[in-house]
Parts: C-alpha cells; structure tokens; sequence
C-alpha cells in the first residue's frame, strides 16, 4: 500500500471531545430530584383541599344563616289600653259649690279682668280685628295678652267645676268655659265675631256670678 500524505480516501479519525462537554445523551432524572418535586405536589394538593373544605363550610353556615332568618317567628305587637280611671266620687253639693266657685270662677274672673286692661292700650276708635293692630307692634302684643288670658279663664274654670256641682250651677260654668275659649280665640284670630263672643262672655259669666252668691255665699 502506498501512504497517503492527505488522508485522501480514507475514514478521518472522530473529532476530539470539547472540554467539558460529554457526547452522551442526557440520562433519566435521577431519584432525588423525583424526591424534590414530592413536597411541591403535596403541597398543592393539601391546599386545594384546604380550600374547598373551607368553601363547603362558608356555604354549609350560609345555608344555616338562611334557614335560621327563614324560620325566625315574626314579633308580635299586643297593644294594651291604659284602663279609664273612675270618675271621682262626687262632694255634697255645698262643698262642690264652694270649690267651683272660689276655685273657678273667682280665679277665671280675674283673668277676664287682666284681658280687658290689656285692651285698654288700644286707643279710642281702634277696636279688636282692626287691621292698624297689626302694624303697631304694642297693639299686637297688648291684644294677644288679651286672647291668652281670655283662654287661659277658660281653662281655670273648667278644672275647677267639681263632681256633686249643684246642676244649674254646673251647666252655667260649663257655658261660660266655651263661651271664654271662644272670645280668647277669636281676639287672637282678629275676628270680627268676638263682639257677639265678648256679649256671650258677659251673659255667663253673669249668670255663673248670681249663682255663686246665692249656693255659694
């Protein structure tokens, strides 16, 4: 055979391995690194159970909140009325005299009285509903005094007609309690009509002053 200078011809010999690197092919993973992916599943499997048990339960105590509103009973309001007190007894008709009139209609006298001197600060020709009251601040104030008190002698005679009252003394004070309520609200309204009321006034509390005099001396 003759030698051949280039290599012409024949089979080159296989390149040398680079440093470092081995020309196998990569193996299996070996077994610890199937031990270290172990934890990371478990890991993630627990706590996806963790989590729905804890889904089963928020909705198990829903349900349970749900059933329990469901089946609360609604409250029952009972109304109770406040029993009327009885009436009281009724006095001898002397004694309930003396109170209707010494407690009544003297103190509800007195009060019609201070009306009529708060009307005096009206001047002569000014009378009750005129509409020059209302641009003077005085008269204004001086007539609703005048209204308060009227009513206000109302109010006193009324809780003062004690039970036993002879009748017709009763029946005059209870008429002249209107007839003071109605001329202290028309005075306060300026209504032409407490003219009539004030004549209605004077004719009961006339009649209740005679009676005074006569059961209740």
């Amino acid at each position: 055979m003759s030698h051949n200078p280039f290599g012409i011809g024949t089979v080159p010999p296989p390149p040398a391995p680079m440093p470092g690197y081995s020309p196998q092919p990569p193996g299996p993973p070996t077994g610890s690194g199937k031990r270290r992916w172990l934890p990371l599943v478990s890991a993630v499997v627990i706590g996806g159970a963790i989590t729905s048990l804890a889904a089963a339960v928020i909705t198990v105590q829903t349900r349970d909140t749900d059933a329990t509103t469901e089946a609360a009973p609604t409250p029952v309001t009972v109304t109770v009325e406040v029993p009327t007190p009885p009436p009281p007894a009724p006095l001898p008709a002397a004694q309930a005299d003396r109170q209707t009139c010494q407690q009544g209609w003297i103190p509800a006298g007195n009060l019609a009285d201070a009306a009529v001197r708060a009307l005096q600060v009206l001047p002569a020709g000014v009378k009750v509903g005129d509409p020059a009251i209302q641009s003077n601040p005085e008269w204004a104030a001086a007539v609703q005094n005048a209204a308060d008190s009227y009513r206000r002698a109302g109010d006193a005679l009324d809780r003062a007609i004690a039970p036993g009252t002879t009748p017709v003394l009763a029946e005059a004070a209870h008429t002249a309690v209107k007839a003071l309520r109605f001329l202290g609200d028309a005075i306060g309204k300026g209504d032409p009509v407490n003219g009539n009321a004030g004549e209605i006034v004077d004719a009961a509390g006339g009649h209740v002053g005679l009676l005074c005099i006569r059961l209740a001396p």
